[in-house]
């Protein structure tokens, strides 16, 4: 890596591919106006830009580091990511493109983008004063950082990345990172800039997450195929109360509570369906979030919901069980349901929201109140899928229930029937499929049990995956 020096503050830096950097130059441009702001500083033109270098390196250069504040509204950033990698536009109606959410910062997005093994640094000062006498914060392609803050900054950076003075020479790429004896974050550091993946609260713990309080031991199945093995649980037949009380905070209107009995017992998956073992049924990956070792035990994402029941099928198909469902001919084909067939399905949203209850647990989210210990979310998810299993189970054993993706259920989204209902399987029509438990883009509101959310059965998004079920007897 090398960095350009002038008398703004300078970054170098180089993105994965062509749709990153598309992405990127396309939030610099938004930046400009002011209408596109969510807060900090707008680019000042006479001397912040995105200049390309030499191989590919793009510098930032402008004054504008200052504590890491250019930061875009978030439908503003999402409608900019989505033209980018080739998504379909969102829908007015499409929650996931609001300005509900958290600002979207400029450079924690370049940091999301960067190529494997690069870095790059924040700060307001000048390069030159930073060598002698401030802080710099230096993020990594695989979501390390590192703050550098002593009264001899010179010497840290020459021991953490092996830097020089760009006096003399231009700083190389910096390999791993020397822990610093320096933890301590300064006290005027913005609340704006990324943590330290070291000490970051919500980060994926290196041991297994502890068994969920009151856990239940339910049979467990195990299925392999193509030397890919995955579990589920079998849920009992029960009773159990859908929706969610009149006081719940955040709570929409279509949460109407109401007794839903199930006279089926079902498997659930214990994960969400992992890239692994959508690859191993299909031979194919369509995710967005590939990179890294871990991915493969991330959750597959991209899929339509035709894309699902049809690996449904496949995979009953491999493992000799009777196909679940009946599916036509095109793209958007007429999908039966034979709910009785051993084969595999999506649950019913009502089995869905069962299973994510324990049966009859009232928390907010899926296995407790406090969402950072059962999912991954806007706050904690690094605006990315995470590997599965990371955090807390259910009672009942099943991980990331709430947040990482929403799982596509089979139901024809509609109003809740009035009353006791047994068995239900959604509306007789209507163009939209429910899903459900929120992703890692999703905010606390969308996380919870109890919300409902729907998207056209043909779209494929970066957030929405699939959680296996079936009926047994």
């Amino acid at each position: 890596m090398s960095v350009c020096v002038d008398q703004y503050m300078t970054t170098a830096f180089r993105l994965k591919d062509a749709r990153s950097e598309a992405y990127i130059r396309a939030l610099v441009d938004l930046l400009s106006d002011d209408a596109n702001l969510a807060g900090g500083y707008r680019f000042n033109d006479a001397t912040d830009a995105l200049v390309e270098g030499e191989d590919g390196v793009l510098y930032y250069r402008g004054t504008g580091f200052a504590d890491a504040t250019a930061a875009l509204k978030p439908s503003v950033a999402e409608r900019a990511r989505r033209a980018a990698f080739g998504e379909p536009a969102p829908e007015e109606d499409d929650e996931d493109v609001s300005d509900d959410g958290d600002e979207v910062n400029l450079f924690h997005e370049i940091q999301a983008h960067l190529a494997p093994g690069w870095w790059f640094f924040v700060d307001q000062h000048t390069w030159e004063k930073i060598w002698w006498s401030s802080a710099v914060h230096f993020y990594h392609a695989d979501g390390r950082s590192k703050y550098v803050s002593s009264h001899d900054v010179k010497s840290d950076l020459t021991r953490t990345f092996g830097l020089t003075d760009p006096a003399k020479s231009a700083p190389p790429a910096p390999a791993a990172a020397t822990p610093q004896a320096t933890k301590k974050k300064p006290k005027n550091e913005s609340p704006n800039a990324a943590p330290q993946a070291t000490k970051k609260k919500n980060a994926r713990p290196n041991a297994a997450p502890s068994t969920a309080k009151g856990a239940v031991a339910l049979t467990r199945e195990t299925h392999t195929v193509n030397g890919q093995t995955f579990e589920l649980v079998r849920c009992p037949p029960g009773t159990f109360t859908m929706g969610s009380p009149a006081d719940e905070e955040h709570r929409s209107d279509d949460e109407v509570q109401h007794e839903v009995t199930l006279t089926r017992g079902f498997a659930m998956g214990v994960v969400p369906v992992t890239q692994a073992l959508w690859e191993a049924a299909t031979g194919e990956n369509p995710s967005r979030f590939t990179d890294g070792e871990e991915a493969p035990q991330r959750p597959v994402e991209v899929v339509s919901w035709f894309e699902a029941v049809r690996f449904c099928n496949a995979l009953s198909a491999q493992l000799g069980l009777e196909p679940a469902y009946t599916i036509g001919e095109g793209d958007a084909p007429a999908v039966t349901c034979d709910v009785g067939a051993s084969g595999f399905r999506l649950p019913t949203e009502a089995e869905w929201e069962y299973a994510a209850r324990s049966g009859s647990d009232s928390f907010v989210y899926a296995g407790s109140d406090e969402l950072d210990e059962v999912g991954w979310y806007r706050e904690n998810s690094a605006k990315t899928t995470q590997p599965v299993a990371g955090k807390r189970p259910t009672r009942w054993g099943l991980y990331d229930v709430s947040g990482n993706v929403w799982e596509w259920c089979w139901d024809v989204f509609g109003a809740y029937s009035e009353g006791q209902t047994t068995d239900p399987c959604g509306a007789e029509s209507g163009a939209r499929r429910v899903v459900r438990g929120g992703g890692w883009v999703s905010g606390p509101r969308q996380a919870r049990v109890a919300y409902r959310n729907s998207i056209d059965p043909a779209d494929r998004k970066a957030y929405v995956g699939l959680r296996l079920s079936r009926t047994v007897p």
